[in-house]
């Protein structure tokens, strides 16, 4: 560019100009005049002043344009027509009427003034005329929400940054003359034109339906966001809405000390019924929302809900701007969005988001208030989008440990939208809206019960829920007390003995501490061990059925799912230990077997003194877990001798009655009871399948544990565990001990003809697997090693006989 003279960089200038790059365009004029300015060339000086003037003029700089404008015009000795027409329009900009007239009668006096020059002079000089004669109102404005005359971005003062997006940014801004403030959404056009050129064609029709939304389509609301103008200059457009700046929104409440708990009962039914009437407002307007979630709910000076972010929402009557039907956040998605997902297997025609889809979205916020997690948390979208699809819903005992709250999410996400509640409160049929209900029906349900829909006080916790944050300290503060935990142990009726709680209160401090990461493995079970009078109590109640996982080894809350490699420091230039292996202890008993079976005195009392044996080794060695697989109808002793293992090691209890998974260092367990395998369409056997595609995506360690001897489980079921990549399969044995192989050949289908796959994507030929088989009926243990190195698992088995 050096060797460019002010010629060469000026016809690049007037290239950008041209192809509207007035960024650009200012760089090379500005080369331009450093190179005049150098050469002594004023004429050139001129021009390219004239022409940077230009370029911040479109760019609304006007003081900028004035001053290069002005430096023309002196530069010309008031000579120059262009720099003349350049500074009066500036001028005009900035309304000095005074100034604007001045330089247009001094350019008409310019000899040799062609016709046309002339002519737009005198033109510009009649605006000024038309202009001056117009009243100036803006100093007697006493808001400039309800101004009846575009409004400019030159009349605002911006201020801090409250969010970024993919193309905008959201500002607080200051009207500098009115001084109200405002949130101000800046969409910049550039960015929008780029992303529209690469992977988002919708992105104009979004930024259109914004504003259609909020300023045509529908009416203030309290619950919904105001926007009070829509204006733009050459970069950018503008959205001028309500500041909700003083709590945030609704996704900030669900932390409690950094960790995800979700919020207050009472707070969230407040809450539920403020979005229920949002919803309620919007749907009879014939709009769908389509991306309700916690981060789209701002609340207001009194904690109230403000609904936001209508972009990509849906118009049933005017439909001009819809966009395509798969738009949302994955985790808020129902399954007929999910259905336009071109990775999706569809099932016949998808149909078009209704109001349904909205209510599907309430169910899920509900769910995230009530447990701080998304209800189809997977490590991927597309993992999320198969549960969706199923809907199988799993309730979070602590988190939603009560009836009503549980019902109105099920009624909310069922799969089909026909059956959710509130389904036929709404009808939009050819442009009309032909059914208007209203959501009574979703008022009247239980989980409202007591809740005032016309109170406009401020929304804070009740005092019930402040003190179940009380408790939560309480136990984790008397656990630690050795002394009190000995002075007042679960039970003794004492202002210390958590039995005592109610069960809705005890699942909620449970929850909390869960969610805190308090019973992650390690001394902090004791934690645990105070809600349970018996110590068999306690050592059951680790396994939860409901959200089919184990408490402290789960794969969101624990992080158990990261392997060692991917934990401890987040400094990126820390060094990071090798990882350990990792033991896990499966026990084993031939009295674990049915309860029929007939033992002699003397037998029975071997096989039991060998079992203490086998659970004082594991005491010594403190493996990281212990599995262990039974009858639910096996020797009641033999499960009770399992509370003499040390609480800091986790017995992983399978004894027939449900089925789950636990995580640990990276791997995973996946416990199944063999009566619920039976039924192809059953709830385990769904629930399986998503387990065994995760774990062919992800590719992590998997081990599988049944109640039964493994030879005795459906064929097909042993051959998705192989094909979903389980390392191992460990059960009892009904005769002897063995070990076996199972291996799944790539599209293998059954006698039936059915499947082994879940999907109907074509596996490649040499997609194919094998797994081993365990079955064991002695007294001792089998010891497995879990060994990450850097690119694969390691894993040996070691089988120890203590009797």
């Amino acid at each position: 560019m050096n060797q460019d003279s002010a010629d060469d960089l000026r016809q690049k200038g007037n290239h950008e100009f041209q192809q509207g790059n007035l960024d650009n365009a200012v760089f090379f004029y500005t080369s331009a005049i450093e190179k005049s300015t150098q050469t002594n060339d004023n004429q050139a000086l001129i021009l390219n002043c004239c022409n940077r003037s230009a370029c911040f003029f479109q760019l609304e700089e006007y003081e900028k344009a004035k001053e290069d404008a002005t430096l023309a015009w002196k530069l010309s000795k008031e000579s120059n027509v262009k720099a003349s027409y350049r500074l009066a329009k500036t001028l005009l900009a900035l309304k000095e009427f005074d100034g604007t007239e001045k330089v247009l009668k001094s350019a008409l006096t310019i000899e040799g003034l062609q016709t046309q020059e002339e002519q737009a002079l005198r033109d510009l000089l009649k605006q000024v005329e038309k202009e001056r004669a117009q009243p100036d109102n803006t100093a007697e404005e006493k808001s400039i929400k309800s101004v009846n005359r575009p409004v400019s971005i030159r009349e605002f003062e911006k201020k801090e940054t409250l969010g970024v997006g993919n193309f905008s940014e959201i500002l607080v801004a200051r009207h500098k003359i009115t001084g109200e403030t405002f949130a101000l959404k800046v969409l910049e056009k550039k960015k929008a034109a780029d992303l529209a050129k690469r992977q988002h064609p919708n992105v104009y029709n979004e930024i259109s339906m914004e504003a259609r939304v909020l300023m045509e389509r529908l009416p203030p609301h309290p619950s919904v966001v105001t926007m009070y103008h829509s204006f733009q200059d050459y970069n950018n457009v503008y959205y001028l809405m309500d500041l909700q700046n003083t709590n945030k929104d609704l996704w900030s409440r669900l932390r409690h000390n950094g960790c995800m708990v979700g919020c207050h009962s009472s707070q969230a039914k407040r809450w539920m019924l403020q979005l229920v009437d949002a919803c309620e407002h919007i749907h009879k307007h014939g709009i769908v929302h389509r991306d309700l979630k916690p981060e789209n709910v701002l609340l207001d000076g009194k904690n109230h809900v403000v609904v936001i972010d209508f972009g990509t929402s849906k118009d049933l009557i005017q439909t001009d701007l819809n966009g395509p039907e798969f738009v949302g956040t994955p985790d808020f998605m129902s399954p007929e969005a999910v259905t336009g997902f071109s990775g999706m297997p569809k099932e016949g025609k998808a149909d078009g988001a209704t109001h349904c889809a909205d209510l599907w979205a309430l169910g899920a916020i509900l769910y995230i208030l009530q447990t701080g997690s998304t209800p189809f948390w997977s490590p991927s979208p597309y993992l999320a989008f198969l549960k969706i699809k199923r809907g199988l819903l799993a309730r979070s005992r602590f988190g939603i440990p009560d009836d009503p709250t549980w019902d109105l999410i099920q009624k909310l996400m069922n799969v089909d939208p026909a059956k959710r509640l509130g389904a036929d409160s709404f009808n939009v049929e050819n442009g009309k809206l032909v059914e208007n209900k209203g959501y009574g029906v979703l008022r009247q349900h239980e989980y409202f019960k007591g809740v005032d829909e016309n109170d406009k006080t401020h929304v804070i916790p009740s005092l019930q829920d402040l003190c179940i944050l009380a408790c939560t300290d309480l136990a984790k503060k008397d656990a630690v007390d050795l002394d009190l935990c000995e002075k007042h142990p679960p039970g003794d009726g004492s202002a210390h003995d958590l039995t005592r709680l109610p069960a809705f209160h005890k699942g909620k401090v449970l929850h909390i501490l869960d969610k805190s990461r308090v019973f992650s493995q390690g001394d902090e079970t004791r934690v645990f061990r105070r809600f349970f009078e018996k110590d068999i109590d306690f050592v059951k109640s680790k396994v939860r059925p409901e959200s089919r996982d184990f408490v402290g080894l789960t794969q969101m809350i624990d992080d158990e799912y990261k392997p060692q490699s991917a934990r401890g420091s987040a400094d990126p230039y820390a060094k990071k230990d090798d990882p350990l292996p990792t033991p896990l202890a499966f026990l084993s008993s031939p009295l674990l077997l049915s309860a029929s079976t007939d033992w002699s005195e003397d037998e029975e009392k071997k096989l039991i003194k060998g079992w203490k044996t086998s659970i004082s080794h594991i005491n010594k060695t403190r493996p990281k877990a212990v599995i262990v697989c039974g009858q639910l109808d096996s020797s009641p002793k033999i499960w009770k001798f399992l509370t003499r293992i040390r609480d800091s090691i986790p017995v992983i209890w399978n004894d027939g009655s449900s089925f789950y998974t636990f995580w640990l260092n990276g791997f995973q367990g996946i416990v199944l009871h063999s009566s619920g395998l039976q039924d192809r369409d059953g709830a385990q056997m769904l629930w399986l399948q998503e387990q065994m595609e995760q774990s062919r995506m992800a590719k992590h360690r998997v081990f599988c544990f049944c109640d039964c001897d493994p030879k005795d489980l459906p064929e097909l079921v042993l051959k998705r565990l192989a094909r979903g990549r389980v390392a191992a399969l460990f059960g009892l044995s009904n005769f002897e001990n063995y070990e076996d192989i199972i291996e799944y050949v790539a599209n293998e289908k059954m006698e039936d003809d059915v499947s082994v796959k879940s999907t109907d994507s074509e596996e490649d030929k040499d997609d194919c697997a094998t797994m081993k088989v365990f079955g064991s009926i002695i007294n001792g243990i089998r010891m497995i090693t879990v060994e990450e190195t850097m690119d694969s698992w390691n894993t040996t088995f070691e089988l120890l006989i203590t009797a």
